[in-house]
Order: C-alpha cells, then sequence, then structure tokens
C-alpha cells in the first residue's frame, strides 16, 4: 500500500524533472536528488519485505 504511494510520487518527480526548463537546472538537479531518495526508499521497502517474507515461510518450516 505504501509502496504505490511512494511510487506514485517518483513517477510526479520523474515528470516535473521532464517537465522542468533547462534555465532551471537548479530545481531539476533537487528534483532529481528527491527522485533517488525516493528509488532508495522503494528499494528498501523491497529489502524489507523479502527479509519478512523469508522468515514467515522459515518460521512455517519449524
Amino acid at each position: 500500500m505504501i509502496d504505490g504511494h511512494i511510487k506514485s510520487y517518483a513517477t510526479f518527480l520523474e515528470t516535473l524533472s521532464e517537465s522542468l526548463p533547462e534555465c532551471h537546472s537548479a530545481l531539476r538537479v533537487e528534483t532529481e536528488a528527491l527522485l533517488v531518495a525516493t528509488r532508495s526508499v522503494l528499494d528498501s521497502l523491497e529489502r524489507y519485505r523479502r527479509v519478512v517474507d523469508a522468515l514467515s515461510i522459515g518460521q512455517h518450516r519449524h
């Protein structure tokens, strides 16, 4: 659920970055930095989900 919201935010940032004119290069850099951070959060959520899934599978086997 939360990752869907974060993915939407990442899409918004991508669109915003692409739509900024070259004269707003500082704003584009900041937007792209936010996008990198947002993708990092998504990656962390995916790793967390895999760990939780692995722990759940391990508990069911014992």
